[in-house]
C-alpha cells in the first residue's frame, strides 16, 4: 500500500484511494460575464468552471467529471490550523497545482467540493459546487443586487447565452467594475470558507494544469490566510483568545529556512516591525496601539500566520 504524507498529523496515512480517480463534478450551467469587450470575456472565463450542484441526478453526475492525476503530493484533514499549514507550504515552495477539498454530507451539511488552482504560489482560480457560491447569489449577499433583480436576470438569462454576468450588466443592474471586483472577492471568500469546514480533506496534486482563464485571480496567499482566520475568528475574537497569553514572548524564528523568500504584504511587515526582537505579547500589542495602523485583532491574526510560517516563534 502506497503512503501519502499528511499535514497536521503525526506520521503517515495509508492511501485507500491509490490508483483511483479523484473526481470533482463540472457544472453544465456556466456563470459568465460577457462578450462586449476583452475585459468582459476575461471575466467570463474566470467564472466558467462552476461544479455540478448536489441535486444533480447521480446517474448522470459522472458525465462531466475531472480525473485526478494519480496520487496526491500530500493530504490533510481540514481544520483552521491545517489550512494555514497547507497554504504556507504552497507559498513557501511556490507551488503550481490543484488542491481538491472534499467534505462528505453529514447531518444538516451537504457534501461539498472545491478546486483551488495555484500558479507559482498564488491563487489562480477556484471552482465550487455550492449553489450559495454562484456569482448571482454572491452579489445578493453583498447587497450589490436585490433578490428580485437576480430573479429577473435569471428569467431572461437565455437572451444572454446563459451568462449571468452579461445579463446583469445588460439589464443595467451592475457595472463591469462591480463584476470585476466581485470575482476577486468571491475567490477570496471561497478559500476563507474552507477554514470554517468542520470536516473534510484536502489533497494537493503538483503541476496539475490550471484552467485556461483570461482573467486569473492572482491572489496572494498570506491575504487569503488572514481572510480564513477572520472567517473563524471574527472581530475581536483573537483578543479574547490571547488574553491569557499576554506575558508569552514572541520573536523571530531563526531556525527555519524557507524554500523561497516570501514577500509579505504590508500588514505582515508592520507586525514584524513590532517583533524584531523577542517581546512579551502585551508589549507587541502596545507598540501596535501606539502606531495606530492595525487593530489588536489584526496583529494577532498576522502573528498566527507568521508563526505557522515559522517566521515568528513563541519562546
Amino acid at each position: 500500500m502506497e503512503r501519502i504524507p499528511e499535514i497536521g498529523s503525526i506520521g503517515w496515512i495509508s492511501s485507500q484511494r491509490a490508483g483511483t480517480d479523484f473526481r470533482v463534478g463540472r457544472a453544465d450551467t456556466q456563470e459568465a460575464i460577457g462578450r462586449r469587450s476583452q475585459l468582459l470575456t476575461a471575466m467570463h472565463q474566470a467564472e466558467c468552471r462552476h461544479t455540478q450542484l448536489d441535486n444533480q441526478d447521480e446517474a448522470t453526475s459522472t458525465n462531466n467529471q475531472l480525473t485526478g492525476p494519480g496520487l496526491p503530493e500530500f493530504q490533510a484533514q481540514i481544520t483552521p490550523q491545517n489550512m494555514l499549514n497547507v497554504l504556507v507550504r504552497l507559498l513557501e515552495h511556490r507551488e503550481t497545482g490543484v488542491l481538491f477539498a472534499e467534505r462528505e454530507a453529514a447531518q444538516t451539511l451537504k457534501a461539498a467540493r472545491k478546486e483551488l488552482y495555484f500558479v507559482n504560489g498564488r491563487l489562480h482560480h477556484v471552482a465550487s459546487n455550492s449553489a450559495n457560491e454562484l456569482l448571482g447569489e454572491y452579489l445578493v449577499r453583498r447587497a450589490k443586487i436585490a433578490r428580485e433583480e437576480l430573479d429577473m436576470a435569471l428569467a431572461v438569462l437565455p437572451r444572454y447565452n446563459g451568462r449571468i454576468g452579461d445579463t446583469l450588466i445588460g439589464l443595467g443592474l451592475v457595472t463591469a467594475v462591480d463584476i470585476f471586483r466581485a470575482i476577486r472577492e468571491q475567490g477570496r471568500d471561497r478559500v476563507a470558507d474552507l477554514f470554517a469546514w468542520n470536516s473534510g480533506r484536502v489533497s494537493f496534486f503538483r503541476d496539475s494544469s490550471a484552467p485556461q482563464v483570461d482573467f486569473p485571480l492572482d491572489l496572494d496567499l498570506p491575504t487569503l490566510m488572514l481572510a480564513g482566520l477572520e472567517c473563524v475568528k471574527p472581530a475581536e475574537t483573537p483578543v479574547e483568545e490571547y488574553r491569557a497569553k499576554l506575558d508569552n514572548v514572541i520573536g523571530p524564528d531563526k531556525s527555519h529556512i524557507p524554500a523561497h523568500e516570501i514577500a509579505w504584504p504590508p500588514q505582515f511587515q508592520k507586525t514584524l516591525s513590532f517583533a524584531k526582537q523577542p517581546h512579551a505579547l502585551r508589549d507587541v500589542l502596545k507598540a501596535s496601539a501606539r502606531d495606530g495602523e492595525l487593530s489588536a485583532a489584526e496583529v494577532l491574526r498576522c502573528i498566527e500566520v507568521l508563526v505557522a510560517a515559522h517566521v515568528l516563534v513563541w519562546t
